[in-house]
């Protein structure tokens, strides 16, 4: 195998493209030069130096409007030297353990969670041949807007404490735990690959937009230092108003950055004002919110006219798979199950 390269969905290059396609790429190749080429056009530059005796290696990328998220496996032994990445900003989050050590003095540490590539300094990997790694690139001047937004600041564009890339005492810079922030940010933009070819246009688009920003939010989160989060003093009136604003606006593309905006408080400021009043996470509440206004449908609904996707969409649930899951986790039957003995049956 020299090195192929397939399309799953069109490449239009990720910038102002059809959202609706989700643009997606996926090249296979046994050389290292042809992985490398594509993780780094849409991520940073950087050399693989193979190890073992043959690759069997795979990259798939997803092209948002704003950031990339890249998916890579070697499928072989390799060592990969990314140099300073200046004013990118590119997190690895590893799926397997990966050797890392960020500066040439500094003492390699195997890292099973996500991590800042060096912005001063060169970064050498050596990732898992398996199980591969997610790389996520966002766009300078568009992550500092998100930023400013999710930290509830002005003046956070260029301050060297806000995405600490190489701290004083020179510890690694991590920016989640396999099961954090960043990971789960990461598996949920994945999902846009798994939408139903029937999927509605505008549902398609409006997820799209949707697990951009939230993957924006998390790389910010997970990058910013950690802080305790300053929760506002009407913080529980506040989420007063996010429960009330959620019972209507539950049917859209609703992200945890339009869920601040509307309470005026930050990202971190939301998180802590929801889970101090409700013990939960505001992604949680939209997700019961939604589901409680789909069973009021499929309790309501006529089944000769009525399917469970099309609840599923009217609630802002681009996965109709995924929300008989979660319906039946949740309700202990499944939806269609609610819809067959509705009022209207």
């Amino acid at each position: 195998m020299s090195g192929s390269r397939s399309e799953s969905a069109t490449d239009t290059g990720g910038v102002d493209g059809d959202l609706g396609a989700a643009p997606r790429l996926t090249v296979v190749s046994d050389r290292s030069t042809v992985l490398r080429d594509e993780v780094a056009a849409h991520t940073t530059p950087h050399e693989v130096t193979q190890r073992s005796g043959s690759l069997s290696g795979r990259v798939d990328i997803l092209n948002l409007p704003h950031c990339r998220l890249v998916f890579v496996r070697y499928g072989g032994e390799v060592v990969v030297e990314a140099p300073p990445t200046g004013d990118r900003t590119v997190a690895t989050v590893p799926l397997g353990p990966m050797q890392v050590q960020q500066g040439r003095h500094r003492q390699a540490t195997t890292y099973d969670e996500g991590f800042l590539l060096a912005r001063a300094e060169r970064t050498l990997m050596q990732p898992d041949s398996w199980a591969g790694a997610w790389v996520v690139s966002a766009e300078a001047e568009h992550l500092t807007d998100h930023r400013r937004l999710v930290l509830g600041t002005s003046s956070l564009t260029d301050r060297d404490d806000v995405v600490p890339f190489v701290v004083p005492d020179g510890d690694h810079v991590t920016v989640s735990g396999r099961n954090d922030l960043m990971a789960q940010a990461c598996r949920e933009a994945w999902t846009v690959h798994n939408l139903p070819d029937v999927t509605p246009a505008p549902v398609r688009e409006a997820f799209v937009r949707a697990v951009e920003s939230n993957l924006l939010t998390a790389l910010v989160l997970s990058t910013a230092r950690a802080e305790k989060p300053t929760v506002d003093t009407c913080g529980d009136v506040r989420v007063d108003v996010l429960i009330d604003w959620l019972d209507t606006h539950y049917a859209m593309p609703v992200t945890v950055a339009e869920m601040a905006r509307v309470t005026g408080l930050s990202v971190r400021q939301l998180q802590a004002s929801v889970q101090r009043a409700l013990g939960t996470s505001p992604t949680e509440l939209l997700r019961l919110t939604r589901l409680r206004h789909a069973r009021h449908m499929l309790r309501t609904s006529t089944p000769q006219t009525t399917t469970v996707a099309t609840v599923a969409y009217r609630c802002g649930i681009p996965h109709p798979g995924r929300f008989s899951q979660q319906y039946r986790m949740q309700y202990g039957e499944s939806p269609s199950v609610t819809l067959a003995r509705s009022v209207g049956s």
